[in-house]
């Protein structure tokens, strides 16, 4: 996983994130191992953080995944409220 980002403006945060997976070990069906069925993605996207006050995070990130093996392969979002008490 990385993200880089920076602050145009105060309380907001824009930058690109990225995660990777590769498996080690192949994968089993029925308790068989199935070779050459090891999981592989990259995927990359736009991310946003905004803080309207102290305490109060919302993060939106927009993933797409390719280089793709052995898995369904797609484009997704996630946003998450973060809320400190």
């Amino acid at each position: 996983n990385w993200t880089i980002e920076c602050s145009p403006v105060e309380n907001f945060w824009i930058g690109m994130n990225s995660y990777a997976l590769k498996e080690l070990k192949n994968s089993r069906l029925n308790g068989v191992e199935v070779p050459n069925l090891r999981e592989r993605v990259f995927a990359a996207g736009p991310g946003f953080l905004y803080v309207p006050k102290k305490g109060v995070n919302l993060f939106f990130n927009l993933y797409v995944e390719s280089h793709v093996r052995a898995r369904t392969a797609g484009t997704f979002w996630l946003a998450r409220l973060l809320y400190q008490f």
